[in-house]
């Protein structure tokens, strides 16, 4: 009897310990699912991401450019889906899976499929096409209608500021596709919000279209300027401030491409004060939800053009071919900003 009593003392102990660290799983697990859902509502750092920069498509390259923005210590991902090819999903598939596997959240834009005054029916265009992708991916709660739709309406040398600076017949082609594409996100996934952007100085867009009842949540802001400074906007021998202008359109704000004109090629030290000085201000003013820099790689498509150096990160030719460079002074300036303020 007492070899029998020793063996199930043996026996059990094993099984309670795998009890208790079983226990301590769930409870790490159960914290680990609440920190996601605070971050998700704290400040937003995020990039522009392409994964696939050096036009090389492969697992090797996609896993590396997530590598980095995680290295980076971004936790959203601004994603857009190519509106030239049939069925984008094949190519667009495995990057959000894998970055949501990642732990990245993701911001999805998409632009329409041709100029919006040459559709027939613009408010059924948007509607189609915002629904299909809001509809195939339900895991995401943030699209971008468009980008900068009020430079297709603005009229030549006006500073967009009123509600005059924009031709009002092809503002309503535009509003009528804005107005398709929030329906069309709403009718696939209630949840989501809806972001449009503006840039420059073009507020007068954002009041048309709350006077016209466009539904959407998030104004996105893009600021690819010489001067990052959003207090002091010159223009026409006029000063503007930014951070008094926005709020005063009642929505919730971020900042979705930030980048100094022509990046690195004004010099990497230039390039990285733009985008720590514009960070600390956005963050500091309180009045933005998120900001996302643009772009983390550059992209071979844009070499030898003005905007080849847009990213944080470079390329590198070898042979004929293009790989992935190593980050420039801007990638720790970033990263610093954003370690110093989470």
């Amino acid at each position: 009897m007492r070899k029998m009593s020793k063996f199930n003392y043996q026996f059990f102990i094993p099984i309670f310990l795998l009890l208790i660290i079983g226990f301590f799983y769930g409870i790490n697990r159960y914290k680990t699912v609440s920190i996601a859902k605070i971050d998700e509502n704290s400040f937003k750092w995020g990039i522009g991401f392409n994964p696939y920069p050096n036009n090389v498509v492969n697992d090797q390259t996609l896993n590396k450019t997530l590598d980095r923005a995680g290295e980076l210590g971004v936790n959203w991902l601004r994603y857009e889906i190519p509106n030239y090819i049939d069925n984008p999903f094949v190519f667009t598939d495995p990057v959000i899976n894998q970055a949501q596997k990642k732990g990245f959240k993701l911001l999805i834009s998409f632009q329409p499929t041709q100029d919006y005054q040459d559709f027939s029916d613009s408010y059924q265009a948007g509607y189609e096409q915002a629904n299909k992708i809001a509809n195939h991916y339900k895991n995401v709660n943030y699209f971008q209608l468009s980008n900068e739709p009020a430079s297709g309406a603005l009229k030549p040398n006006w500073p967009g500021v009123d509600q005059d600076s924009y031709d009002i017949e092809k503002y309503k082609k535009i509003a009528s596709w804005l107005k398709g594409a929030a329906k069309g996100i709403n009718d696939a996934n209630p949840k989501a919000e809806k972001i449009i952007t503006g840039h420059w100085l073009h507020i007068g867009f954002f009041n048309l279209l709350i006077n016209d009842n466009v539904d959407f949540e998030i104004i996105g802001w893009d600021w690819h300027q010489e001067d990052w400074n959003l207090t002091k906007v010159e223009n026409q021998g006029k000063t503007y401030n930014l951070l008094e202008m926005l709020p005063k359109l009642k929505k919730d704000l971020w900042i979705t491409e930030a980048g100094l004109y022509r990046g690195s090629l004004n010099g990497e030290d230039k390039q990285a004060e733009y985008i720590s000085e514009l960070a600390e201000q956005v963050y500091n003013s309180h009045l933005f939800k998120g900001f996302c820099t643009f772009m983390l790689y550059d992209e071979a498509h844009k070499q030898g053009t003005e905007d080849e150096g847009l990213g944080i990160i470079g390329l590198k030719k070898s042979n004929s071919s293009w790989q992935l460079g190593e980050k420039k002074k801007a990638f720790d300036a970033y990263q610093d900003v954003i370690k110093g303020n989470k």
